[in-house]
């Protein structure tokens, strides 16, 4: 019978330890929370601060519970990050949040839960509630009621605007500085000169023959380079002068051309003359005297002289004459 009971009680002792060791891990493996603040009472519209813990086991899991913000009179102005410590097997979650109330009174931060997943609402951890006293400015109401004043005028100063001046000038500097680069930069082109007064047919003609008598071609024995010279000399000034297509007419052909001109053709015999004494020399390599050359080139001056169109005359108008009489 002694013996029955001795083995009784220590069924029933092993027994109770088992289920106090179950009952500590479990214990010491579930998430402990907490909440704190920094001041048990404010003045309406001052900050404080709560602060919310959470311990677990390295290999639990929990989620971390979001206020509103606004909740209870009670305004969230800021959330700071969710710091992370582990050591010791276990892991701590700290966040700060900032909070505020507008309105007077003793105002209760609900307990906050958090969730575990998988587990039911019931068993998760929540932190204690907490009271936050917030008061008002204390008004002395014996005092008389004072007037609201008015809006005072702020003195001048010019220390006052010396920035805005600075910037001012500064900004004026550059604009003039850009315009005036501007236009140093793009000055007005230099309009080219006017060219010179276009020279006369019969100013050039005159001119290469007094060029071509002053070579002496003919005393150098390039008696057919004087007469080519000579001859083309006439041609370009008819063609120029009268549109006669010259330079591209034989001689006869030439002679029979100039009879629509009436000045031209007082000086036919004139042209035929030197004309028919440069064919010779040019075709029939001709010598002819001295007297000769001299003879055709004061011709040709006296030719171009006589068919020079002739000025209009004071206060007349119209086409410049080229008939003589």
């Amino acid at each position: 019978m002694t013996h029955r009971k001795r083995t009784h009680g220590l069924r029933s002792g092993l027994v109770f330890l088992l289920v106090w060791a179950s009952f500590f891990r479990v214990s010491a493996q579930a998430p402990s929370v907490s909440a704190r603040i920094d001041s048990a009472s404010i003045l309406i519209g001052d900050p404080f601060h709560l602060e919310l813990e959470a311990r677990t086991p390295s290999t639990g899991n929990i989620l971390w519970p979001s206020l509103p913000d606004t909740f209870n009179h009670i305004q969230v102005l800021a959330r700071g990050k969710i710091d992370t410590l582990s050591s010791g097997g276990s892991t701590l979650y700290r966040q700060r949040i900032t909070l505020t109330s507008f309105d007077s009174g003793m105002w209760k931060i609900p307990g906050i839960s958090f969730p575990v997943p998988g587990t039911d609402t019931s068993s998760w951890p929540t932190t204690d509630s907490i009271l936050e006293q917030v008061n008002t400015v204390a008004v002395d109401t014996t005092q008389p009621f004072k007037p609201i004043h008015t809006i005072r005028q702020v003195p001048f100063s010019l220390l006052d605007y010396l920035s805005y001046i600075l910037a001012g000038a500064i900004l004026v500097l550059l604009i003039l500085g850009l315009i005036f680069w501007l236009r140093k930069r793009k000055k007005p082109a230099v309009p080219p000169p006017p060219p010179p007064p276009r020279e006369k047919p019969y100013e050039t003609a005159l001119n290469a023959l007094y060029q071509l008598q002053g070579e002496k071609l003919w005393q150098k024995g390039e008696v057919k380079p004087y007469y080519v010279r000579l001859t083309d000399i006439l041609r370009v000034y008819l063609e120029n002068q009268f549109s006669i297509p010259a330079m591209e007419l034989t001689s006869e052909e030439l002679m029979e051309n100039i009879g629509r001109v009436a000045v031209v053709t007082q000086q036919k015999e004139v042209l035929r003359d030197i004309l028919m004494t440069a064919d010779l020399v040019k075709f029939a390599k001709m010598q002819p005297w001295a007297e000769d050359h001299t003879r055709c080139m004061q011709q040709a001056i006296d030719l171009v002289e006589w068919t020079r169109p002739k000025p209009e005359p004071e206060g007349e108008k119209g086409s410049i004459s080229t008939t003589r009489q």
